[in-house]
């Protein structure tokens, strides 16, 4: 008897296959049960992750056969709270953010950058705080807790000679620190982009922009539970690859690249242009990552801020899933 396909509307075709399945058991047959599809590949990041809107825009995830979801976070403690409790296979945070819940325990890696980005910025309200650092003294200043920022607003205190304890910190998330200045409940704010650009659009000409990062950058990184590159190697082995092509795309062509992001940072082509240098786009891991996280773990540590601050930042490391990708971006010495 010939063998011929059998066709049906989609709604029967569950009850023809049990069917099939309960003849093919009933007769003694040997069945292939196809394997269950892998749940898709999680990834949360706020604006900042530049690289994985690219890449989802420009559909370089499904390039690389790797089924992604993704989810816009407000900041990177939401992204480490997520991966924590194993609600996110990776995430994007700071540096600094990922050493702070390192050193107070967090089982947690990283497995790559972002982005070495200077978006950091230190707003006032003109009104309520002079132009000198010293004016700040007395205010209420909003700043995530845990966040990158908050270890640059210590830093520019203290080269600015204006002790911590002068002024009052107010804990918020980036969106409600844009509510907040606005609405006058807090004197200043510490936050990053899109944020800051949102409070320039409210305050205008009634606002103190100071000096902020020092000049330097932060990593954004990829983070996530260290035994991911045992559960699920091939997807992300296929997740990086993905984004050292949103990367490549991005230095071949930005204004590509811009016009992918304009709608995730909710800003027009004249704020993406200002901001756009204020990310050096890379997916590698670099020496100086591993400086930049200890001398952090060391402040903690004489702050106060988390567990004892001890950490061995090599160890919380993988680069074996980037350098099978591209082995030239795995820049640092094992």
């Amino acid at each position: 008897m010939g063998l011929y396909p059998i066709f049906a509307p989609v709604s029967c075709r569950p009850a023809i296959r049990a069917a099939a399945l309960t003849l093919a058991l009933g007769l003694g047959l040997a069945v292939a049960v196809p394997a269950r599809a892998e749940e898709p590949f999680r990834i949360g990041t706020s604006g900042t992750g530049l690289l994985v809107w690219i890449a989802q825009a420009m559909g370089a995830f499904d390039d690389a056969g790797v089924e992604v979801e993704i989810e816009r976070l407000t900041s990177g403690v939401e992204g480490l709270d997520r991966t924590e409790n194993g609600t996110l296979d990776l995430a994007a945070s700071s540096e600094f953010a990922f050493t702070t819940r390192v050193a107070g325990g967090a089982d947690l890696c990283i497995y790559g950058t972002l982005s070495a980005s200077r978006t950091v910025q230190l707003l006032a309200h003109a009104g309520r705080v002079g132009p000198a650092p010293a004016d700040l003294a007395g205010k209420r200043i909003g700043v995530t807790q845990g966040s990158v920022a908050r270890f640059f607003l210590w830093q520019y205190l203290a080269l600015e000679q204006v002790p911590e304890e002068d002024v009052v910190l107010v804990d918020l998330i980036p969106k409600d620190m844009v509510r907040a200045m606005r609405d006058g409940e807090i004197d200043a704010a510490i936050v990053w982009e899109p944020h800051a650009t949102q409070i320039r659009e409210l305050l205008r000409d009634r606002l103190v922009d100071y000096r902020d990062q020092s000049m330097q950058h932060y990593y954004f990184v990829l983070q996530g539970p260290c035994d991911l590159e045992r559960r699920r190697p091939e997807a992300l082995r296929a997740v990086l690859a993905a984004l050292i092509e949103a990367d490549a795309l991005a230095r071949r062509d930005p204004e590509r690249a811009k016009r992918y992001i304009m709608p995730v940072l909710r800003l027009g082509p004249a704020e993406v242009d200002r901001v756009w240098p204020k990310h050096s786009l890379g997916v590698v891991l670099p020496q100086d990552l591993l400086l930049l996280m200890e001398m952090e773990a060391r402040w903690l540590q004489s702050a106060g801020l988390a567990g004892d601050g001890a950490i061995n930042a090599l160890q919380r490391v993988r680069p074996q899933p980037l350098a099978d990708v591209a082995p030239a971006a795995v820049q640092m010495v094992w």
